[in-house]
């Protein structure tokens, strides 16, 4: 066969990374409202629809519609938190360990 066009190539690896920063406040979005959802009660004053619209306003570019609790169909509210949260402990422990018993 014959190879692929060097234009393609590029093109592709560019398209891969096309939402980065998109995908970036995303993942800033979700854990600014996860920290205040699950973190010193009780949160912020209002329900928790004004809280996650109120942080979408201040991280996010697009304005998401006002549509009643959504977020009761994403995902991420209730499972991602424990998780994440979990590997993160996992993180700070294995950094400790690898401090105590490998770094002079």
């Amino acid at each position: 066969g014959k190879p692929i066009p060097a234009e393609m190539v590029i093109n592709i690896r560019k398209s891969k990374r096309m939402f980065h920063a998109l995908d970036t406040l995303e993942s800033l979005y979700r854990a600014k409202v996860d920290q205040l959802l699950f973190g010193p009660q009780p949160y912020p004053s209002g329900s928790h629809q004004k809280l996650v619209h109120a942080t979408m306003a201040d991280l996010l570019p697009i304005q998401i519609p006002d549509e009643p609790l959504w977020q009761t169909r994403f995902e991420h509210f209730y499972h991602y938190a424990g998780g994440y949260y979990s590997y993160l402990y996992g993180v700070m422990f294995a950094e400790q360990v690898w401090n105590e018993l490998f770094e002079a």
